[in-house]
């Protein structure tokens, strides 16, 4: 649901607030400040995705407070409110980004950012049409998400590439770890949890964003450091037109 003018306000100057407060908390490189403006679920998400490229928690983050977005510097488009969840959303130049935040007890938090770009977007942008907006992705679902536990890191440091062929939400799991969750984009993140030696489990959620219209296509890759230093190997790849709801396969990694 849209919140009416006065509510929307508020809660888009509370929103922003928060954010920017997780700007400073890495300049700053205060921990403490930092985790009282993430929510818990971007918290452990950003935590085990560093763990799994190997970085070290939180000093790497905070040198990359200079690729986070200036929200002075984007247009502010629409506020989307549905009980405990929040899509703020801006545009620059011929793209969109959804802000996302979760309200805990103890207040708003920043959920991470999801940025969109296509070419119905940027003619809509051109013409000042945001009708678009009004696609499922651009909604908060009311549904606070499940925190992710710690993850143990497995042998090998990975890829994950998915193509949702704009008509599908996606969400991977790779031996019981959760994965980023795309709405309809192309995506490339680190895989939480590596893949192991050997045999290893992968399941592949998706969910139509466009039901009624014919069915795409999404693809799944898993791509893996075997040797230090040397360039990723593919030790996954699935595509699969009009999927099913889930589909789980299993791969053997050897190096």
């Amino acid at each position: 649901m849209q919140a009416n003018t006065s509510e929307a306000q508020v809660t888009k100057d509370q929103l922003e607030t928060t954010y920017n407060g997780f700007l400073s908390s890495l300049k700053e490189k205060n921990e403490g400040k930092m985790k009282s403006t993430l929510s818990s679920f971007a918290y452990m998400t950003i935590k085990n995705n560093m763990a799994s490229m190997g970085a070290q928690f939180p000093d790497a983050l905070y040198g990359a407070v200079s690729d986070m977005y200036d929200l002075a510097k984007l247009k502010f488009l629409k506020l989307n409110i549905n009980g405990p969840t929040a899509y703020c959303i801006y545009s620059e130049k011929d793209d969109v980004y959804i802000f996302k935040y979760l309200k805990e007890p103890a207040g708003w938090r920043y959920n991470l950012v999801e940025g969109y770009g296509s070419a119905a977007v940027s003619k809509g942008l051109a013409s000042n049409d945001l009708s678009f907006l009004s696609d499922k992705k651009y909604q908060p679902d009311g549904v606070l998400p499940q925190v992710p536990a710690a993850i143990v890191q497995g042998d090998y440091k990975a890829n994950l590439e998915i193509w949702g062929d704009g008509k599908y939400e996606i969400e991977v799991i790779v031996n019981g770890n959760t994965q980023h969750k795309t709405n309809g984009g192309s995506s490339v993140s680190p895989v939480m949890g590596g893949v192991k030696k050997g045999n290893n489990k992968i399941i592949v959620k998706s969910k139509s964003l466009k039901p009624g219209e014919d069915p795409g296509t999404i693809k799944v890759t898993i791509r893996a450091e075997l040797t230090k230093g040397e360039e990723l190997v593919e030790v996954f790849a699935m595509e699969e037109g009009d999927p099913m709801e889930t589909i789980t396969k299993e791969f053997v990694v050897k190096k």
